[in-house]
């Protein structure tokens, strides 16, 4: 049986004990070499104590505050005297922002957030070889047509503002243009957002959809229907069948009614995907997707020579 991969906060919360526990380590090493660091540190607990208590007076947490100040600048010149710095038995988390807690008072850390989209890409078979796939890696500089940068602003454009609201992409054009980086860019962002996000090949999208109507796998292709931002990469690179294009006029005419985003990435252009579609899926194509053409040379064929 195949176990659970663990939540983000779960991912958090090992780091954050990880730390707190090394953290302990050496406090406890400390005070097995110094009986004076130790009676401090019994002292800074009871002043801590003290705080709260003192919560109701201003004059008496002034006082307490002043006492807890002084104790620490004593550690902290018994720690140098030993040839340890004032942090040395500090908490070493992970994240500085958050202290691994995973929120800045009520809002989501950029690390939590990162875990997050890394944790819904790799929901997919594609999604797992991605990882690297982001704008700050994507790069115009073998890009032979000056309309690429029109392109790319487009779909920073989309990622930055993403909502449920945002409407569909139709990335379109030769192989080896960066279609499938940027889109996988766009998930990045929109999975970092919050947003459920599943990214998968056409091919593969067909097969769920195969075994969730011939086979007990009845929700198989439950995820594509159900998830905040699909990206359908490759399109056209499946096998056709009449079931292909049934399957896939279903999914998008569904997630049209539902209001929820889809991008789509192909190799194909306009005419051939109505001719390889049919009229009543390139319909949908034309007027509910955005298009957005990518021109040039093939970028893995400029980097062999």
């Amino acid at each position: 049986m195949e176990l659970a991969s663990p939540t983000s906060l779960e991912i958090l919360s090992a780091r954050r004990n990880k730390a707190l526990k090394e953290a302990e380590a050496k406090t406890a090493r400390l005070h097995e070499l110094s009986d004076e660091i130790r009676k401090i540190d019994e002292k800074l607990s009871f002043a801590t104590l003290e705080m709260l208590d003192a919560a109701s007076s201003d004059e008496k947490m002034e006082e307490v505050k002043n006492y807890y100040i002084n104790l620490r600048k004593k550690r902290n010149g018994v720690l140098k005297t030993k040839g340890y710095p004032e942090n040395y038995d500090s908490p070493d988390f992970y994240c500085k922002k958050c202290n691994d807690t995973g929120y800045i008072k009520l809002e989501k850390c950029a690390c939590l957030k990162e875990l997050e989209a890394q944790r819904y890409m790799k929901k997919t078979v594609l999604g797992r070889g991605l990882s690297d796939f982001t704008f700050d890696t994507f790069t115009l500089d073998y890009c032979t047509d000056k309309s690429m940068k029109d392109v790319l602003e487009c779909c920073k454009d989309y990622a930055e503002n993403f909502s449920l609201d945002s409407g569909n992409l139709l990335l379109f054009g030769g192989t080896g243009l960066g279609k499938t980086h940027l889109a996988s860019a766009v998930a990045h962002v929109a999975a970092g957002k919050g947003y459920y996000v599943v990214y998968e090949s056409a091919h593969r999208m067909i097969s769920d959809c195969r075994k969730a109507a011939f086979t007990a796998e009845a929700d198989a292709d439950e995820k594509y229907f159900k998830c905040h931002l699909l990206v359908i990469d490759d399109l056209g690179a499946e096998v056709k069948s009449e079931f292909a294009v049934s399957a896939l006029t279903g999914l998008i005419d569904s997630r049209i009614v539902s209001g929820l985003p889809t991008i789509i990435s192909t190799n194909h252009d306009l005419t051939e995907l109505n001719k390889i579609y049919g009229a009543r899926l390139f319909s949908r194509l034309l007027g509910e997707f955005k298009p957005v053409r990518f021109v040039g040379k093939d970028v893995r064929m400029i980097k062999i020579k």
